[in-house]
């Protein structure tokens, strides 16, 4: 061996036989010299997966399968072929190979456990499977599964008959008649809906809403409804209704009831409390300016009555507009003054305000039909509905002759007058969102806002004066 193998790069992998010490040098050698040679002595095969050594005896094979292979805790035997595999996943893959056509697999899922005969699946299913709360018994093989319809896929394919009324419903049937009978009673059956008697003249209603309007109407009163859940009754005073619940609804046990401490409000919801003590119980601070004894304006908040108080009535931070004598706010009266040009009046106004109190009147008529419109909208009536005639000539129509569109939409190149009717267009039609307000750092803390947020970040973080 010595000689003829020491300068190969890769050392045999030397077999010997256990019963003559013959050497081989393959385990196909080994496997021809037991079938000659030894036939009728008892051979013993490992029977780990892919090795072919012959034992003397079987003590001596599990010695050799400790020892060689080093198989854990996670071993696995094949109940076919007695061989032994590392984990699940090899057995699968084994049982899927080789023993295709007589595997027997446990029904429920996840589990990787085969079987010789039927019956050994039974009594598995049975021990280590027991039938739960949410199990669903097969009316095919009469095993208690989990998941009908992956049981149905992988074991009746072929002979399951299921609901075809609506994909919600998974129920299967042994035949067509069946089926149709159960379409018939659950889905297309006339659901009676359930009644409530009025307690005061007693005529019937459904169960909802309908009795309260009832009682509101025809009984003159406001309707209280029963705080239980699954009671629809209303009554016009609160002892009926108390009366009404200590008769029906006195089992706290069975209802976990949970009572007001300020009234006799009752409920077997644990989140309605809160909502009751919040309307009915809590007095809400009414916040009013003092400085607008005129204004009925009510603030949602504090924050917003700050705001306010600001804005309107701090000396050293409101101005006096010259030209629309309205008191602005010192950080925003830059914006407030910027110029603002009408094309129906041929006018140039200096402020916002002024402009704002020129909107309100400011209508031209259709000359040639007479209907009134504001701004741009007399031009788009003409070139609608006046198309014979020319718009140049027109002189009633001002500035507005020059309008021409100017903004073209990217996508499918139509054209419109200004930004304002581009961006309806786009997010209607081609249903893209306006984009995002560009945001505008602080020059003291560099934080970054948009223009709204930025106006109030500088009066109530840094104070501004």
């Amino acid at each position: 061996m010595k000689e003829l193998h020491a300068g190969e790069k890769c050392e045999p992998k030397i077999e010997r036989c256990v019963y003559c010490d013959r050497v081989f040098l393959n385990k196909d050698g080994i496997r021809m010299h037991m079938h000659i040679f030894h036939q009728n002595t008892n051979k013993v095969k490992c029977n780990y997966a892919q090795c072919g050594t012959f034992l003397k005896s079987e003590e001596d094979r599990q010695k050799h399968v400790e020892e060689k292979h080093n198989l854990g805790t996670n071993a696995k035997k094949c109940v076919y072929c007695d061989e032994m595999l590392a984990n699940d996943t090899n057995l699968c893959y084994h049982v899927n190979r080789k023993h295709k056509n007589i595997k027997i697999k446990c029904s429920y899922r996840y589990c990787r456990i085969y079987f010789k005969c039927e019956a050994d699946r039974q009594q598995h299913l049975e021990e280590k499977h027991k039938q739960r709360e949410n199990d669903v018994k097969c009316i095919y093989c009469n095993q208690w599964v989990r998941y009908v319809g992956e049981h149905m896929r992988t074991h009746h394919q072929h002979v399951a008959i299921r609901c075809t009324y609506s994909n919600s419903c998974c129920t299967y049937f042994k035949s067509e008649s069946d089926r149709d009978e159960h379409i018939e009673k659950v889905h297309r059956a006339v659901k009676v809906k359930q009644k409530v008697d009025c307690i005061y003249c007693g005529k019937s209603y459904p169960k909802g809403n309908s009795i309260g309007h009832h009682i509101r109407s025809m009984h003159g009163g406001v309707a209280i409804r029963c705080s239980i859940t699954n009671c629809a009754q209303f009554f016009l005073t609160q002892e009926d209704c108390d009366k009404h619940f200590m008769e029906i609804h006195s089992e706290k046990e069975k209802l976990k009831i949970i009572e007001c401490p300020k009234c006799s409000f009752k409920t077997d919801i644990h989140h309605s409390l809160p909502f009751h003590m919040r309307d009915c119980h809590s007095q809400k601070e009414i916040l009013k300016c003092t400085e607008c004894p005129d204004s009925e304006k009510i603030y949602e908040s504090k924050a917003s009555l700050k705001y306010h108080m600001v804005v309107k009535h701090l000396e050293n931070n409101v101005q006096i507009c010259t030209h629309c004598n309205l008191s602005v706010h010192k950080y925003k009266l830059s914006v407030h003054l910027t110029s603002e040009y009408c094309s129906m009046c041929n006018i140039n106004y200096l402020c916002k305000g002024t402009m704002r109190e020129h909107k309100k009147w400011c209508k031209q008529k259709c000359k040639i039909c007479g209907k009134e419109f504001i701004g741009i909208l007399l031009l788009k009536h003409v070139i609608k509905f006046h198309q014979d005639v020319d718009i140049q000539e027109l002189e009633w129509l001002g500035d507005m002759r020059k309008l021409k569109k100017n903004m073209k939409c990217e996508e499918c190149k139509d054209m419109f007058y200004n930004l304002r009717a581009l961006n309806l267009h786009v997010k209607k039609v081609h249903g893209v969102k306006k984009p995002k307000r560009p945001l505008l750092t602080c020059d003291l803390c560099k934080k970054q806002l948009t223009k709204f947020y930025l106006e109030k970040h500088m009066i109530f973080v840094h104070g501004f004066n």
